[in-house]
């Protein structure tokens, strides 16, 4: 007797519901929409992101893409499903007659589990109506373990990504200009945000100032309720005014359990932010907006969080430079970490060594990383149990700009933002001319292995940044030959400035390359 699409949606439900994955599953599930009948084929949940829904036909399946189109915009019923959230991607999936033909269950996940060839495309969009397709023609094929790789990039929304850049955009540009008033306010203000930031003073350097402690009041609110954190709601549910005071209070509390990369330099920052009551308007406009991404559920999701401030890094030209599009960036770690079936060895996938010598804002090491990540945990592993060993030997970081490495260091650590670890390999390499009158040229610098270099912003030269503070100690980063399996970077392909007439702008070059030229 042929198997029927009711029975093969419940075997895919069940395949990708792997207890590993971070999803639930649910084939055939009746009740699951609000004000309707209308059951999907294959309901995905989980915490924190919007579901996805698979509609599933055997070839031809002419009525597939129409009925996928039918479930955009409905909303999950949470008395049958225990999960909320409007519906804004939809996979149409095109099964092959293959599956239907086998004569048990079991033969039908022994196809599923090996190569059997699927199709699908992704629509998404608030309701039949309107809606992109992915690609624009045509299915992708793929196998049933491409499929729930697939389903992990489908349960980003770009329409949250996008209007989540925005209001970042617009929240730093706020607390940038009261950042900016305290400047010519206090005259030790700027040198001292030059000093934790290594940067000559410019709009650009007070923008940057604002979203790392942006960043670090978004990681206060996914620690709330841990280690005697507050919130920002519950520092000022008496009636407060949100001070420097009263947050670096909190931040103190944190950065003696962990998280120093975030935290540490936000803390010397917003320290410096006088007089106090310019801090208290500038915090009101980071705090306002962590409150719009809380409602946005951006700051819910690692991955969201990550990807939205890569966005506006990239897309943005925000740092008044280029760096790599985090589509380009996972073109590249799919090309250079292929799917060899050999990721569900945790002792491999803790061993895989990624280095990124000019790593920027973090996009390409980060998006390498959580390609790892992935792997495994489609394999069946659980990649959080080695976040803390990978942080600490596998992945290395390497720029000239502190601001850039505690970016960097931020994404990593986002991606599995409850594991602790005692030390990384995120660090700021020494550029220009030194004390002792030796010139330095960055990450170059590391093929001797010989380089002395610094944590982030540290007290002394050769301190390593560990999970809860600084310690003196020679942090041993060098490039030997094979020490690396992948080097995955985009050096700063720039002219060093300069300062002749002529058509070219002077404020055009990069600043930080001028110390050479």
């Amino acid at each position: 007797m042929p198997i029927i699409e009711n029975q093969l949606n419940g075997r895919i439900a069940t395949l990708l519901g792997n207890p590993d994955r971070r999803w639930t599953a649910r084939g055939e599930n009746t009740g699951a929409f609000a004000g309707t009948t209308a059951t999907p084929d294959i309901l995905i949940t989980q915490e924190s992101a919007p579901p996805v829904v698979i509609e599933n036909e055997y070839l031809p399946a002419y009525t597939v893409e129409s009925e996928a189109a039918g479930r955009l915009g409905a909303n999950l019923d949470f008395s049958t499903v225990g999960a909320s959230g409007k519906v804004k991607a939809v996979i149409a999936l095109r099964s092959p007659a293959s599956l239907r033909d086998c004569d048990t269950l079991d033969q039908v996940d022994e196809l599923l589990r090996g190569n059997v060839r699927l199709e699908y495309a992704l629509l998404t969009g608030a309701d039949s109506e309107s809606y992109e397709r992915f690609p624009e023609a045509g299915f992708i094929p793929g196998s049933l373990r491409d499929l729930a790789a697939f389903v992990e990039q489908a349960s980003v929304p770009l329409d949250v990504v996008e209007r989540g850049a925005d209001i970042l955009e617009r929240g730093i540009d706020s607390a940038a200009g009261y950042l900016h008033e305290a400047v010519r306010m206090r005259e030790a203000t700027g040198p001292a945000i030059e000093e934790h930031l290594k940067q000559e003073y410019s709009i650009q350097t007070v923008r940057m100032a604002a979203a790392i402690m942006i960043n670090a009041l978004v990681y206060q609110e996914n620690l709330a309720g841990q280690h005697g954190v507050r919130s920002i709601a519950q520092l000022t549910e008496d009636g407060s005014v949100l001070t420097p005071l009263l947050v670096l209070e909190e931040w103190q509390k944190i950065l003696k359990v962990n998280y120093w990369s975030i935290f540490h330099v936000a803390s010397r920052l917003l320290a410096n932010i006088n007089p106090s009551y310019v801090g208290s308007r500038a915090l009101r406009e980071m705090s306002r907006t962590v409150d719009q991404l809380l409602t946005l559920g951006v700051t819910q999701s690692s991955d969201i969080v990550g990807i939205v401030f890569q966005k506006l890094i990239a897309d943005r030209k925000f740092l008044a430079t280029f760096y790599t599009k985090p589509e380009s960036a996972t073109l590249l770690s799919h090309l250079a970490i292929p799917d060899n079936g050999q990721w569900g060895d945790p002792e491999r996938v803790r061993d895989f060594r990624i280095a990124d010598y000019a790593c920027g804002t973090g996009t390409l090491l980060h998006t390498a990383y959580r390609r790892v990540n992935r792997l495994h945990r489609l394999a069946g592993g659980d990649p959080a149990q080695l976040h803390g060993y990978m942080m600490e030997n596998s992945l290395t970081a390497c720029d000239v700009l502190p601001s850039a490495v505690h970016l960097t260091a931020s994404m990593l650590s986002s991606s599995h933002p409850l594991e602790g670890y005692e030390s990384t390999r995120t660090v700021v390499t020494e550029y220009g001319q030194a004390e002792d009158g030796g010139v330095s040229i960055g990450s170059l610098d590391l093929l001797n292995g010989r380089t002395a270099i610094r944590a982030l912003i540290p007290v002394t030269r050769g301190t390593t940044v560990t999970g809860t503070g600084e310690v003196p100690a020679q942090l041993n980063v060098d490039m030997p030959v094979a020490s690396q399996d992948l080097v995955i970077m985009n050096p700063p392909f720039t002219r060093p400035g300069s300062d002749w007439e002529g058509d070219q702008r002077e404020s055009d070059y990069v600043r930080q390359f001028r110390g050479l030229s």
